[in-house]
């Protein structure tokens, strides 16, 4: 072999490795350019959806912390636990403390229930009550006075304010559970605000809300709110002067 086939055959080599690397070098961009990351946008927002499992009120307290409620929606003849016996709907009497002689019924979270009677002593029918009520016949709001089967929650603006304990647990002014302190609270109005949209509404104090974790209200109350019934929600709860409030949603 002489030395210009010597030269010839260093130079095919050359040209057939210089080959090689063009190939390799394109087949590095393209998989360059297909990479996921070259195909996600720069900017990329995502919705997240918290899925509450929670189920019992303490769970709802653990989970969303101060000032959270579960919004429910009381009052009115329908809220009046009821039986039917022999085809006639009776009311009931929740919890009675010095009337004896009463036929019990049934029991649920909220007490014990026995068949009401009047004065002459007769079971009182009363036809527009609900077998899944929670309040008994008798019952009255223990700052209004106004018996809550005579409450028109679909007009009527009205809320119960949380018992100390749960005012203290829920973050909210807390007033004493006695006659005195409920006497206090029937010279104020009420002025919850939905801390979510910002929705505001002032409702008349008419009890005491033993029930943890819940905000007590009357259907327009809650329309005003911008909530449905059972919904969980962030409020401020704060006690205004009568004379500078009117009853009803605050237009804005």
């Amino acid at each position: 072999m002489n030395k210009q086939q010597i030269i010839i055959g260093v130079s095919v080599i050359i040209i057939i490795f210089a080959i090689f690397g063009i190939i390799f070098t394109f087949q590095d961009r393209a998989e360059v350019s297909n990479s996921p990351a070259e195909n996600i946008p720069a900017e990329q927002s995502f919705d997240f959806v918290k899925e509450d499992t929670s189920s019992s009120p303490t769970e709802y307290f653990e989970s969303f912390g101060l000032n959270k409620l579960k919004i429910n929606v009381y009052g009115g003849p329908k809220d009046i636990k009821t039986v039917i016996k022999n085809n006639v709907e009776y009311s009931l009497i929740r919890n009675p403390k010095s009337i004896g002689g009463l036929e019990f019924v049934s029991s649920d979270e909220f007490g014990e229930y026995y068949f009401a009677q009047d004065s002459a002593g007769e079971n009182i029918i009363f036809t527009p009550g609900d077998a899944s009520g929670r309040f008994g016949y008798g019952d009255v709001g223990e700052v209004s006075g106004v018996p809550i089967r005579e409450r028109i929650p679909s007009a009527e603006y009205y809320a119960a304010y949380p018992t100390s304990e749960l005012a203290l647990k829920s973050g909210f002014t807390i007033v004493e559970n006695t006659g005195v302190a409920n006497r206090f609270l029937s010279t104020k109005y009420l002025k919850i605000k939905n801390l979510t949209n910002n929705k505001e509404v002032v409702v008349e104090i008419d009890s005491r809300n033993p029930i943890e974790n819940t905000l007590m209200i009357s259907e327009a109350g809650r329309i005003a709110l911008g909530l449905d019934n059972n919904a969980l929600g962030s409020f401020e709860l704060v006690l205004v002067e009568k004379e500078n409030y009117t009853l009803g949603a605050i237009r804005r």
